[in-house]
């Protein structure tokens, strides 16, 4: 299943409010869930590309797995309600 923008959005919105709570970068969340501070960029503006009307971000769930692990979560307390699986 694929994400739609909204649900993109809200994923990248949770993230960005956890890592902010945090007082991390995005630099520092990126060193520590092992991507790079533009990926993390992108997943908190929920796109895949730099351009504003670009496809929404679809993240793997090894990204998402990751993500909730750096913050003491499980994948399913970062996933939008009702939202469809990222793909793999």
């Amino acid at each position: 299943m694929v994400w739609s923008r909204l649900e993109a959005q809200q994923f990248g919105a949770r993230v960005r409010q956890l890592r902010t709570q945090s007082d991390l970068t995005q630099e520092q969340l990126a060193q520590l869930v092992g991507l790079t501070q533009n990926h993390v960029q992108l997943l908190e503006a929920g796109r895949n590309s730099s351009k504003a009307d670009g496809p929404a971000s679809n993240p793997r769930m090894t990204t998402v797995y990751r993500i909730a692990d750096a913050f003491g979560l499980t994948p399913h307390d970062l996933l939008p309600a009702g939202s469809a699986t990222p793909e793999e």
